[in-house]
């Protein structure tokens, strides 16, 4: 009987191994949110069947000492324990331990094995079993603290404390792909390098500082705030229509009290995707980050060529993005109107196709 359950047991590893070999466990261990309700209740069931297999293992002992030493078993299991589940479970499972531990203490000292021994074995086992999972669990803390940390520090950026490219591409791409509304813009501080010639780049430091402090102000910290290399940033936020350009318009208003009387003025270009997509194409259905950058440069450059201090907003529900090259690029449109726009200063132009240039109101 004893030898069918040990073999029982053994047979059963092997399928087991296989299910958490092929699970992405070491998600749980980076984080709690990234894992599934699935995965998580997996490594809970795992834990439980590694406990109650190895005490039903040991009970099928003959030497009630050796069954004791055996439960040192436990500090194996416990290394899973402190990386892939919860505190609760933690807990629950030192419990478990530390209750077959001394259960099997005192089945040995009944069946007659020397008193010493076994609580010497007993409180090695105990020690071990025990003190392996609060010491890899405490690692593990500092570790991924560590880690959390230097995964911030390479996603911000020194100067403004806004991401970095890499952060906010990582951002952005997370928002498109969670639905819309949402609006990408881009905004470049106009004529910075005269700024930087002729007033020196400490205070042009001071302007992207202060510049970038307002902007995720406005933006609010719903959004994801950018510097995307120079004198360019980004935001992407949870936004569309009214309420995207309010915060637009509030951007471009100068920063007061960099320069005294000499203003810094911003351009912007934006785009923003509205409700659902009509498109009958499934592939528009989730703009991609490429796409929506193209379209806000394009709407930026624009901005820029109209005088600058103003912007351009597009709603990408009207723009034709298989028409190659852009309409801005080139310095007119498409047929149909392919963009909702407000600038100031000046109202916004277009060239048509017989040269003309139109006012688009």
């Amino acid at each position: 009987m004893r030898t069918t359950v040990v073999l029982a047991l053994a047979v059963s590893t092997i399928p087991v191994a296989i299910v958490m070999t092929r699970m992405r466990i070491y998600t749980s261990w980076w984080s709690r949110a990234v894992g599934s309700h699935s995965l998580t209740s997996l490594n809970n069931v795992f834990v439980l069947y590694a406990d109650v297999g190895l005490v039903v293992g040991l009970f099928a002992a003959r030497n009630p000492l050796l069954t004791v030493q055996g439960c040192v078993l436990f500090a194996v299991i416990g290394g899973f324990v402190a990386h892939f589940v919860r505190l609760g479970v933690m807990y629950a499972h030192m419990a478990f331990s530390s209750l077959a531990i001394m259960s099997f203490a005192v089945i040995a000292g009944i069946e007659g094995a020397p008193a010493g021994t076994v609580a010497y074995s007993a409180f090695v086992t105990f020690v071990a079993s025990n003190g392996i999972v609060l010491l890899l669990r405490s690692y593990s803390a500092a570790f991924k603290q560590a880690l959390r940390t230097q995964l911030n520090w390479a996603n911000t950026d020194p100067l403004t404390g806004v991401l970095n490219r890499r952060g906010f591409d990582s951002a952005a791409t997370g928002f498109l792909q969670s639905g819309r509304p949402v609006t990408l813009i881009m905004i470049d501080v106009d004529r910075f390098k005269q700024i930087n010639d002729a007033h020196g780049h400490s205070v042009g430091d001071a302007i992207l500082s202060r510049l970038a402090t307002r902007i995720a102000d406005i933006a609010g910290p719903g959004a994801a705030t950018g510097r995307l290399g120079g004198d360019e940033f980004a935001v992407v936020m949870r936004a569309s229509g009214d309420e995207a350009l309010a915060a637009i318009e509030q951007i471009r208003e100068t920063p007061p009290g960099i320069l005294g009387e000499t203003p810094v003025t911003v351009s912007i270009g934006a785009v923003f995707y509205t409700g659902a997509d009509q498109s009958a194409e499934p592939a528009h259905t989730i703009p991609s980050l490429a796409e929506a950058m193209s379209i806000a440069d394009d709407a930026l450059l624009a901005a820029k060529e109209a005088g600058r201090n103003t912007h351009i907003v597009v709603d990408a529900d009207m723009y034709d993005v298989s028409v190659k090259p852009g309409p801005f690029r080139n310095g007119g449109c498409t047929s149909r109107p392919t963009m909702r726009t407000r600038m100031r200063p000046r109202p916004a132009e277009r060239i048509a196709a017989n040269g003309d240039v139109e006012t688009l109101v």
